[in-house]
């Protein structure tokens, strides 16, 4: 969704969201190489655990709204 969204979104607020969404989501996967960060469970890494990854989901989310709305634009 990111890639196809970095060179139809204008310049501005909404490509830059898409860039640092992108960026957000390569740390988010190598976090979860690293520990179960990607989709935590609370008995391995407890609530802290759904602190930290719920930021990439919202970001993801985002994502998913800014090209509901430029989707409408075309």
């Amino acid at each position: 969704l990111g890639f196809r969204l970095r060179n139809r979104v204008p310049a501005g607020f909404a490509q830059e969201y898409v860039y640092s969404a992108l960026g957000g989501w390569v740390g988010t996967l190598a976090a979860g190489v690293l520990v179960d960060w990607f989709l935590p469970f609370v008995y391995n890494i407890a609530l802290r655990g759904f602190r930290a990854s719920v930021l990439a989901w919202l970001f993801i989310g985002g994502l998913a709204s800014i090209e509901q709305m430029y989707r409408q634009d075309e």
